[in-house]
């Protein structure tokens, strides 16, 4: 993240590679969402699909929260990475299902 940071400061950022990105979702999910939220998901926390398309990986935010994810978000593991790192917006990834409750539950996550 570090990297992308530096890039957008000079307006030239660079695809994160998929390996690196896959990686960084299952860091995301299993490192930094625990440690924003050591008590678990919110209250009304609904399951979000991340489906990499390029890797051929899916992940969930907030699995067995409910029987069915509230929205998948598709594209790269790059952009999914961006994405929940609030690096690009909701938009740089397709959204199947609530868009509005999706990024309302990625940003519960808050890593400050």
């Amino acid at each position: 993240m570090h990297r992308v940071d530096a890039e957008q400061v000079l307006g030239q950022v660079t695809p994160v590679p998929t390996d690196v990105a896959v990686d960084g979702l299952d860091e995301w999910l299993s490192v930094m969402v625990p440690g924003a939220l050591p008590g678990g998901p919110p209250t009304g926390a609904q399951p979000v699909a991340l489906r990499a398309v390029d890797a051929g990986a899916e992940r969930t935010l907030f699995a067995g929260t409910a029987d069915a994810p509230v929205a998948t978000l598709t594209g790269t593991a790059g952009d999914l990475l961006l994405t929940v790192w609030r690096r690009t917006p909701l938009g740089a990834v397709t959204v199947d299902g609530d868009a509005d409750r999706a990024h309302g539950l990625i940003a519960t996550v808050r890593l400050e």
